[in-house]
């Protein structure tokens, strides 16, 4: 009877330790599912603890490991039926699969990846367009944009073809964006097989604008009442503005809206608005004022189509012209607009007559540019050809 005890005791032992050993193995195994194939330059791998290693062909890359590629350099490496490569200044954290943390990564079932490169400018700030530009030898292949933020807020980026290989994407930060690190994101896809990925932090520079103030008759006072009507007119022209043409109508930098430009109330100025003496808001101005009289023809500051032309509550006589690949130019306040819905405008075109019609303190000439869901300062498209 205690031989028999004996030897079961020894029996679930043995199975134990071959259950400890099994359990070892798998865990092992399921921790270097990735395995080094090429090393070109400096890389460093950064375990959970914290220690650093130089990888190796042959080598393998646990979960919780992070490897930072540094400048001219890259690693390639194989795991679970796909390749993937990481590209120079790049840091990935590898967990079931490898996450991006920034930087480039490319992944595919075969060894052959997308090459996709990409520039943008200039210096992200408050109120300022940012142009992003993508090149790929790959002709098939969608591309994919936005921009976001360490909170997790994403703002999808309308990427539109330019040929050859080209895209770009139009964009901009409100002048009241917070000053904080963003994110451009960039993937790349030409079938399930072959994905590319680019994350570039960046932290959005801050801009000082002037302040002022508008004294406002107190005739207006209706007009600054919310209403139905003006609730209306507001969804119709975010709908007008949500839908553009797919070509690019322009061809170079833009021009003054106006002959002899004298600029009254500049983008981004943060204005108090008066009227019989007391305050009554405060705004910051997301447009161009020019100095004007009623009657000074306004003209097309570059290629467009006319897509809304008519009176708001607000904005009074209003024009907007949409130059394509989501880029709009607004005019407010005009006495009389002298083209319609549907025409093709090239630049220099007399498309208006300024103003004082809607919620204005007088007679001037506004222009406003919009550029994918954001109003930007127009100035900036006269010194470059986005």
């Amino acid at each position: 009877m205690m031989r028999r005890k004996s030897r079961n005791r020894q029996f679930y032992r043995s199975l134990f330790l071959l259950s400890l050993v099994f359990c070892i193995f798998v865990q092992k195994a399921g921790a270097e599912r990735f395995t080094v194939y090429d090393v070109v330059g400096r890389i460093k791998i950064l375990d959970a603890s914290g220690q650093s290693s130089i990888p190796r062909v042959g080598s393998h890359i646990e979960d919780q490991t992070r490897i930072r590629v540094y400048r001219d350099s890259s690693i390639s490496l194989k795991g679970e039926g796909r390749y993937y490569r990481v590209y120079a200044s790049s840091l990935v954290q590898f967990q079931d699969e490898p996450l991006l943390v920034y930087g480039k990564l490319s992944s595919s079932t075969v060894d052959d990846f997308i090459d996709l490169h990409f520039y943008f400018l200039p210096t992200p700030a408050q109120g300022r367009t940012i142009k992003v530009v993508m090149q790929s030898k790959d002709r098939d292949i969608e591309v994919h944009s936005s921009l976001l933020t360490d909170e997790g807020n994403e703002r999808p980026l309308s990427v539109y073809s330019l040929g050859d290989g080209r895209y770009r994407a139009l964009s901009g930060f409100d002048c009241e964006a917070p000053p904080i690190r963003y994110k451009l994101y960039i993937e790349a896809t030409r079938d399930s097989a072959h994905h590319t990925q680019i994350v570039y932090p960046f932290f959005l520079k801050e801009t000082r604008y002037p302040t002022g103030k508008v004294v406002l008759p107190p005739v207006q006072d209706t007009l600054l009442k919310p209403s139905e009507k003006k609730r209306r007119q507001s969804e119709k022209l975010l709908e007008i503005l949500s839908t553009s043409s797919e070509q690019s109508l322009w061809e170079s930098a833009f021009i003054h809206p106006i002959g002899n430009p004298e600029i009254i109330s500049a983008f981004g100025k943060r204005r108090t608005y008066y009227m019989d003496g007391k305050p009554i808001r405060v705004r910051h101005h997301r447009g161009v004022d020019y100095r004007a009289l009623r009657g000074t023809p306004v003209i097309a500051p570059s290629g467009g189509i006319v897509v809304f032309a008519a009176e708001r509550v607000t904005t009074g006589n209003t024009l907007v012209i949409d130059h394509g690949h989501k880029v709009f130019s607004l005019f407010f306040h005009l006495d009389s607009i002298t083209v319609k819905e549907g025409d093709r405008v090239a630049p220099g075109d007399k498309i208006a007559e300024a103003g004082s019609t809607g919620i204005a303190a007088g007679p001037h000439l506004h222009w406003g540019l919009w550029i994918d869901g954001t109003f930007v300062d127009p100035l900036d498209w006269l010194k470059r050809n986005f």
